[in-house]
């Protein structure tokens, strides 16, 4: 556990994905508000949750689509909202999307590849943190994922 910039791993999660976004010609754009600066955590584990989450999105947007990562200033946390114009999450399913191995009925339509274990580690991830992580969607109409994360 050290400090580090919280904006220094969003922009690298996105350099991890910009190749791809590009190939889909989808957009990526993120904001940090300027008072957010170091958090405490591990840097190497909150770094790859976030890029799983960004990642995540892309492979669920279609063509021409939109990804948006915002990271807010909520005075002892931080609310990270990574937002996406995707495919979406059956309402159904869920209560079920944060569990290992478990993957979205239209999420394995679109993707055959990927084992189901992206979100409940970056679950892991997070709760570890003594955050939380949440998401909101509707099938057909994208998803945003929340992480709210103590500094």
């Amino acid at each position: 556990m050290e400090y580090f910039s919280f904006k220094e791993i969003v922009s690298e999660a996105i350099g991890r994905i910009s190749q791809r976004a590009g190939e889909k010609n989808i957009s990526v754009v993120s904001f940090v508000e300027p008072s957010v600066e170091k958090i405490r955590g591990s840097k190497e584990y909150l770094q790859e949750a976030i890029s799983n989450l960004l990642a995540n999105s892309l492979k669920y947007t279609p063509r021409e689509g939109h990804v948006s990562i915002n990271v807010k200033d909520k005075g002892n946390t931080i609310l990270v909202q990574i937002k996406d114009t995707g495919i979406g999450i059956p309402k159904d399913e869920l209560p079920s999307i944060f569990e290992e191995f478990f993957r979205a009925s239209n999420a394995r339509e679109v993707e055959r590849d990927g084992t189901g274990l992206g979100l409940s580690i970056a679950k892991q991830v997070i709760e570890k943190h003594n955050g939380k992580i949440w998401v909101e969607s509707e099938q057909g109409s994208g998803s945003t994922f929340y992480i709210l994360l103590p500094k």
